[in-house]
């Protein structure tokens, strides 16, 4: 039991290293101008009329900052999913 925690611990540290890749589908056209606002987060236009905002995000107290952003201002999520790097 002991062996299977401490080795479920060195694997979560070892993706700490690394930032998680997000899709963010938003309802609604958010121009692209608001990358620097979403700390950089690419911002594209679906075929259905929404947004999705993509990228690295650091961990999951910046996830929930990008969620805070769009609460303020009233954007309103559609879907979050983690990706692999690029996609």
């Amino acid at each position: 039991m002991v062996f299977f925690h401490l080795a479920r611990i060195k694997f979560v540290n070892m993706k700490m290293n690394e930032p998680d890749h997000y899709s963010i589908q938003i309802k609604g056209f958010l121009n692209t101008d608001w990358e620097n606002h979403f700390d950089g987060l690419t911002i594209t236009r679906t075929d259905d009329g929404n947004s999705c905002l993509h990228g690295p995000i650091s961990d999951q107290a910046a996830l929930h900052g990008v969620f805070k952003k769009m609460h303020n201002l009233g954007i309103t999520i559609i879907s979050v999913n983690p990706t692999n790097q690029g996609e």
